[in-house]
């Protein structure tokens, strides 16, 4: 198991706070914007991938609490687990991919492995983390990116990224008999 910090994962340039969005669709299309243009991701690469999600053929979106929800994919697109994070004043509708409601907070998680085991190890550091009001709160009043960053108990919080069997095996297209 290899363990990283969101500081690794998640850069001030990868940050969108005010998030201006009204459904989770649109968050989430603004987050894959904001990686493409830092380069993260080739240009017309994020688009597609949110495509993808939307459409149910990829990732999947998982509530950490009542205001914030983490939308986690794979792709061969990137080499690392990479992270964008956004943060509106105003909650956006969570639409059909969810049990309804509304978030304030969207973080994009990008994997070159499989979603399960990111879901597994990121999803409960994150709901412990912010089960703790004070914590919650500072990331929910930022009204900055520079705050989020500055908030260092946040971005030291360690994610596990975990490996399977599985991650390193290549599939092969015909049987051995």
């Amino acid at each position: 198991m290899q363990a990283m910090i969101l500081s690794e994962i998640l850069s001030r340039n990868c940050m969108l706070v005010p998030l201006k969005a009204e459904t989770l669709e649109e968050a989430a299309g603004l987050l894959f914007q904001r990686l493409e243009s830092e380069r993260i991701l080739e240009t017309g690469t994020g688009t597609r991938l949110a495509g993808e999600f939307f459409s149910g053929s990829r990732g999947e979106v998982v509530r950490v609490n009542e205001w914030m929800v983490v939308l986690a994919a794979q792709t061969t697109r990137i080499e690392k687990l990479v992270g964008c994070f956004g943060s509106a004043s105003t909650p956006f509708d969570l639409g059909e991919l969810t049990e309804g409601g509304t978030a304030s907070a969207l973080l994009l998680l990008l994997t070159p492995r499989r979603v399960s085991p990111l879901k597994i190890q990121a999803i409960p550091t994150l709901s412990r983390f912010f089960r703790d009001k004070e914590r919650a709160d500072r990331v929910r009043a930022a009204s900055t990116p520079g705050e989020i960053v500055a908030f260092s108990e946040f971005m030291e919080l360690e994610v596990q990224d975990q490996l399977l069997v599985a991650d390193g095996l290549t599939p092969l297209k015909y049987r051995v008999y």
